[in-house]
């Protein structure tokens, strides 16, 4: 708020937001004094605490996408003493090891819009491909307010692959605009709200690529509160790409599968998708995945739910084949995040096994 705006309880509460989530303070009180008010002229009381400038936190956790995991995190706030920040990760999982370095310039007058450049060194080993990938990414941020962001990129990477029967190199560069918004009412345990996001990026000889594309992606979810307890939770994604080259020339970071925790549950990680002449999934051009889950409140930290996800990734719309899982899940909600365990079977006739799926994380 600035002064002289009209005295607002839901901005003075949005800027207290604004500074806890900075991250920088570990106590923020923002107090109006309205007792001492003069001339209909209120006065606001800012009390902050300065929390550490520089972190250092091992975390532990488990996801059945990527197995056991264990990771690193440095952070620096104020680097320079200009409120430059810093961060660092070293992680590392049965199916993923990597590190990733982001250097971000915040907008001096805007808390949600900054300019930064983020390194990517990264090896995925996965039942459908292997992968190692370096990246550089170069971005730019906008804040539209009401929890809209707009971003413009530029990826530079370089993929060593192995999949289905190839073994290859890509070398791409990607520029992109990305369009986000999430309005959520609890960051923790939300009880409703929305979120989407739309990417559109490409990549052409002309300016340094071994391949030439245009990817457009869309996602987003949707949550509702419904009586007794319950609430409704859809999710989708939708990817379609355009294609000069052939599919097999791509490496698996811009190809499309369906399959693990945030996908198809009921199927392993990256396992749904077109497959070559031997059997093995290679991936597709488009994606295509949807999921609804109903999930009953126990207690004031459990929750109980029934879900039904479907998708596939494919190449041409009259070969998609639609993956089904359905299952049940126990979710137990902590300050530092969810643990989340799925009973999920897969229901599509050539696969009706069970299958578990788990996710925790903890950050020390």
């Amino acid at each position: 708020f600035k002064e002289g705006e009209v005295f607002s309880y839901a901005k003075l509460g949005e800027t207290q937001l604004n500074f806890s989530n900075s991250e920088r303070f570990k106590g923020v009180v923002v107090t109006p004094k309205r007792q001492q008010a003069r001339d209909l002229h209120v006065p606001v009381l800012v009390e902050l605490t300065s929390g550490p400038r520089r972190t250092l936190r091992p975390g532990l956790g488990y996801g059945t996408d990527t197995g056991a995991r264990f990771t690193v995190r440095f952070r620096d706030l104020n680097l320079f003493h200009k409120g430059h920040d810093l961060d660092v990760n070293l992680y590392a999982a049965q199916r993923l090891q990597g590190f990733a370095a982001r250097y971000t310039l915040p907008s001096p007058v805007d808390l949600k819009s900054s300019s930064a450049v983020q390194l990517n060194l990264q090896q995925e080993d996965v039942t459908t491909y292997t992968s190692q990938l370096a990246a550089l990414l170069l971005e730019r941020n906008r804040s539209f307010g009401r929890g809209e962001l707009g971003t413009a990129y530029l990826r530079l990477q370089q993929e060593h692959f192995t999949i289905g029967s190839e073994t290859s190199s890509s070398r791409l560069v990607l520029p992109g605009v990305r369009f986000s918004k999430e309005n959520f009412d609890n960051l923790i345990r939300p009880t409703g709200g929305y979120r989407y996001a739309l990417d559109l990026r490409g990549a052409h000889p002309i300016i340094g690529s071994d391949s030439a594309l245009a990817q457009l992606i869309a996602e987003g979810s949707a949550l509702w509160s419904l009586p007794w307890r319950l609430s409704l939770h859809l999710r989708g994604k939708l990817g379609a790409s355009l294609l000069t080259d052939p599919l097999a020339e791509l490496p698996p970071s811009v190809r499309f599968f369906a399959g693990g925790d945030q996908s198809v549950r009921g199927f392993s990680y990256q396992s749904l998708g077109p497959r070559d002449a031997s059997g093995r999934v290679v991936g597709g051009k488009h994606l295509l995945v949807g999921s609804i889950e109903l999930e009953r409140a126990i207690y004031q930290n459990w929750g109980v739910s029934l879900f039904h996800d479907a998708g596939d990734a494919f190449n041409d719309l009259n070969q998609l084949q639609l993956n089904r899982g359905a299952g049940l899940g126990v979710h137990y909600y902590t300050p530092v995040g969810g643990l989340h365990l799925s009973l999920a079977q897969g229901t599509s006739p050539d696969d009706t096994s069970y299958r578990i799926h788990f996710t925790v994380g903890i950050q020390f």
